[in-house]
């Protein structure tokens, strides 16, 4: 995901978009054979459709990782650059990312808790409510998509124009 954001950012939505498309297919073929234990792969279950995400996750991220150093794109890092991933090396940062994430990821921890909480109360009213919940839950995730969209495309836009150091155009593109 991060890596796709800073694609976006530099202008590159076309990669991302391939890497979603690698991991996607990659989740596809990999679910049946680690559920079933297909081949010399045992049988695992649930729990290999998990592994399988996983798996096509990291395809997804490695896929990313070889265009971005087979084009030698400039968000690539070499030699010295690689010390940047270090979170200790500049004083400060790490406190302020932790700053940041920790009330978010909390926010979403509390989100995705309420929502495991509701499914319990519904679930015991029968199958009816529980697809009607279901259906309910599809609309409202087709409803926020086209805001989540518009959001993902203004903060590729204000990336760029930062990036760039057009900071003036930054108010034009969020009106």
């Amino acid at each position: 995901m991060m890596l796709g954001m800073g694609l976006r950012g530099v202008g590159d939505a076309k990669t991302p978009f391939w890497s979603m498309i690698v991991s996607t297919l990659l989740a596809i073929a990999l679910n049946p054979v680690f559920i079933l234990g297909l081949g010399p792969v045992p049988r695992m279950g649930i729990a290999g459709s998990a592994l399988a995400n996983v798996v096509a996750s990291f395809g997804g991220a490695a896929y990313t990782l070889a265009v971005m150093y087979g084009k030698d794109l400039p968000l690539r890092l070499r030699g010295k650059e690689l010390a940047w991933l270090n979170p200790f090396q500049r004083d400060g940062e790490l406190g302020y990312v932790l700053g940041k994430g920790l009330p978010q990821g909390a926010q979403m921890l509390i989100n995705s808790s309420a929502g495991v909480i509701m499914v319990g109360p519904v679930n015991r009213e029968g199958m009816l409510t529980t697809a009607a919940y279901g259906a309910v839950l599809q609309v409202w995730n087709y409803i926020q998509m086209p805001s989540f969209a518009i959001s993902m495309a203004v903060s590729a836009m204000v990336a760029q124009n930062v990036g760039a150091g057009h900071h003036e155009r930054v108010g034009r593109i969020t009106v």
